[in-house]
């Protein structure tokens, strides 16, 4: 065989060895769609018009490239390790491996904790009417408000931010400014800055991998909260705390998730009694909870996805949690607020969504 023979040979052996041993080990890999959209089939390329069929094959062979989700997962691996970045501009690589979401738009945390992003006096006094109006009518049916606010991730953990971030870092955020100024003027503002903050030198608050906080720093808030309404709740170090899988959407979005492995979920463990609980989804963003706790008081939480972390504390403490995702649900808050007669509404807000504020009505 001559040498141009034996290149050829071996350069078609590395094209087509991946498909032939692709069929014998694709049982044992991770296969799944991990693309917001469906994928091309073989019965596209069939149907489509024979103008297009190159068009669909070459779609059809992308999508379904032997190992690709491998072959995207080590691509995204060696550009996170050499290059301190990823496959997606919505996530910035800190220290020692850490994930950051770096949001396009108006609610970017890293704008946040750089003072990139800031409100005018006007702004902060339309927030501030906006919330003292609210309260009053809340008052006035008997309902008790509370103002949950959570801070970013960046905020907590900012000594892991990329350095061209930390290096720009604000001594207030605007948020720690429109607290600052609410409660100056007589607002009740729940702000979990400092505790999340001290409770972080202990037990790890935030994910590692995921925008979210874990339920840990979600006991904090739990807390805090139930304190407001003269419930008590025991210290963390009299509880047991539980591990499980951690949250990891920041790796996902980069692609690397099989890689970010040293990373922990928990969950306290605080009733001395077990409380079940039930859970409905009533429509599209909000689920309706019972349990059989002792508290018989109704709450409703208008919030985000940060609230899944609180939920079971919710649940194991009320005996009826209503739960609003203002992110995805479609609904009028009198509306709801006429039907469920709730005693309690809980407005969550996170931190790099403080703006939602300067909406007339802070429920919506």
């Amino acid at each position: 065989m001559t040498k141009n023979r034996l290149l050829i040979f071996i350069f078609i052996l590395f094209l087509t060895a991946p498909m032939l041993i692709f069929p014998l080990v694709s049982g044992f890999m991770n296969n799944e769609n991990r693309e917001n959209r469906e994928l091309t089939t073989f019965s596209e390329v069939i149907s489509a018009p024979y103008r297009n069929k190159p068009y669909f094959f070459r779609r059809y062979f992308n999508d379904h490239l032997p190992f690709k989700n491998q072959i995207i997962t080590m691509h995204s691996l060696l550009t996170m390790r050499l290059f301190k970045t990823t496959a997606s501009p919505l996530v910035a690589v800190g220290n020692e491996g850490w994930l950051f979401f770096n949001n396009i738009g108006l609610d970017n945390p890293v704008s946040d904790v750089t003072g990139l992003t800031s409100y005018s006096d006007e702004q902060m006094e339309i927030i501030l009417e906006n919330i003292s109006r609210k309260t009053e009518q809340l008052e006035e049916s008997g309902i008790d408000f509370r103002l949950l606010i959570i801070p970013n991730k960046e905020a907590v953990y900012s000594e892991y931010l990329p350095s061209y971030i930390n290096s720009h870092r604000a001594e207030k955020s605007r948020t720690d400014l429109l607290v600052e100024f609410l409660l100056d003027n007589g607002r009740n503002v729940i702000y979990l800055k400092e505790g999340l903050l001290k409770e972080k030198e202990y037990n790890r608050v935030y994910y590692k991998y995921d925008t979210h906080w874990n339920s840990i720093g979600a006991y904090v808030a739990a807390r805090e909260l139930f304190s407001s309404l003269d419930i008590s709740a025991p210290e963390i170090d009299d509880c047991d705390i539980v591990l499980s899988a951690p949250a990891k959407d920041l790796a996902v979005l980069a692609g690397i998730e099989d890689f970010c492995v040293d990373d922990y979920g928990a969950k306290v463990i605080w009733t001395k009694e077990a409380v079940t609980y039930e859970s409905v989804e009533i429509a599209p963003g909000i689920i309706k909870h019972t349990s059989n706790a002792e508290d018989k008081r109704t709450v409703m939480v208008v919030g985000d996805s940060y609230f899944i972390s609180l939920r079971g504390y919710f649940c194991e403490q009320f005996s009826e949690v209503i739960e609003i995702n203002r992110n995805t649900a479609e609904y009028d808050p009198q509306k709801l607020i006429d039907k469920y007669h709730p005693d309690i509404i809980i407005r969550q807000v996170v931190e790099r969504s403080s703006s939602t504020l300067m909406l007339e009505d802070i429920l919506r």
